[in-house]
């Protein structure tokens, strides 16, 4: 998702790919890889911490919401 996306096509994109989103973080979470995650209040992004050997590494992770929707 992009800068400058429709509020209501990205908040769709979010719904569609909540529960694959959620079973992707605990996966992380189990690995000892995502220390901590929660929604922003407006419900539009959330806060990811990681514990990652680098930047890379930690931008590397398969991440569905990163995904293309179609």
């Amino acid at each position: 998702m992009g800068i400058g996306d429709d509020p209501a096509h990205v908040h769709a994109r979010v719904v569609a790919v909540r529960d694959a989103h959620r079973a992707h973080l605990r996966e992380l979470f189990d690995a000892g890889t995502l220390v901590m995650s929660g929604p922003w209040t407006a419900d539009d992004g959330a806060l990811l911490i990681y514990d990652a050997p680098s930047m890379d590494a930690a931008r590397d992770a398969d991440y569905p919401l990163a995904r293309p929707m179609n």
